[in-house]
């Protein structure tokens, strides 16, 4: 399928219709968390059960002194088979994922993808990595890719074109970021990155990957036609300024998934909609009826 007809329209009802009815833990969760989880209660798309460090007035919950002991209770009802996967509300993130990386929960290297819908062609790209890896080196950033490739595959792209992101196509002295994008280029051409079929390409600028006119207006080709659908920034702190500059300069809607566990972590900013938040959890959904 490709990504051109995936909308979180789109998204919505495939979980609806699936129902998976994947079993989420809400950690310390919001209003607007709360209410997309009774959403997708009310679809069959999840089941959910509550740990905060207070009584919810909407649901039972089950009570800890302090984050830390959320985190333990709720990393030992996923390790018991009582529930498959989290969802965070208001605790801090680095508390969140220092307990994931230190429970049996997580497998793998942590990353993060958040699912951005631009606000008029209702396009869809998976940004990787704004939330956790400050820094990724060569082998972190294979790992990037690979958890990118499976948010795209459960979305139903099974050959997704991916951009590697510098500041320009060509590989320039004193931009690390390129040399990273042209070695990876080139492991994804021997099938070192991944063993499914993929489309790879860098260093692409911004530009270049999300707009046909202007790889064509500088005369430049790749392995695929832009856009691409898989955008992966060369740190934390260019993949999030990205992501919130979509959201907040161009009303962009942005969902997110943790990956590193059995099934995707939901991890979304607290800033985040009750819509960002609900269609996190139909992902998640259709997550657990993929791997099923």
């Amino acid at each position: 399928m490709n990504i051109n007809t995936i909308s979180f329209d789109f998204i919505k009802k495939q979980a609806e219709k699936k129902q998976s009815n994947i079993r989420i833990i809400l950690v310390c969760p919001d209003d607007s968390l709360l209410n997309a989880a009774e959403l997708a209660k009310k679809n069959n798309i999840a089941q959910f059960i509550v740990i905060d460090t207070k009584k919810n007035k909407l649901r039972d919950t089950i009570i800890a002194e302090n984050y830390e002991e959320v985190m333990r209770k709720v990393a030992s009802l996923i390790l018991k088979g009582e529930a498959d996967t989290m969802a965070k509300g208001l605790i801090n993130t680095s508390i969140f994922l220092k307990e994931i990386i230190h429970s049996k929960i997580s497998n793998q290297l942590l990353t993060h993808t958040s699912i951005v819908e631009l606000k008029d062609s209702k396009k869809i790209f998976i940004i990787s990595d704004g939330t956790v890896i400050p820094n990724p080196t060569l082998e972190q950033k294979v790992t990037i890719i690979e958890n990118s490739i499976k948010c795209a595959n459960i979305m139903g792209i099974e050959t997704p074109k991916i951009a590697l992101l510098s500041a320009n196509e060509l590989i320039l002295r004193g931009i690390e970021s390129g040399y990273d994008c042209a070695i990876l280029s080139k492991m994804a051409e021997r099938g070192q990155i991944n063993k499914k079929k993929i489309v790879l390409d860098g260093p692409m600028s911004l530009d270049t990957a999300v707009s046909e006119e202007a790889a064509n207006n500088k005369k430049l080709s790749f392995a695929f036609k832009p856009p691409a659908d898989i955008l992966i920034t060369p740190n934390l702190e260019n993949g999030a300024f990205l992501i919130k500059a979509a959201v907040y300069m161009g009303g962009a809607k942005v969902a997110g998934l943790l990956w590193g566990a059995s099934y995707p972590i939901i991890l979304t900013s607290r800033a985040d909609s009750e819509e960002a938040k609900y269609i996190s959890i139909c992902l998640c959904s259709l997550a657990k009826s993929k791997i099923q």
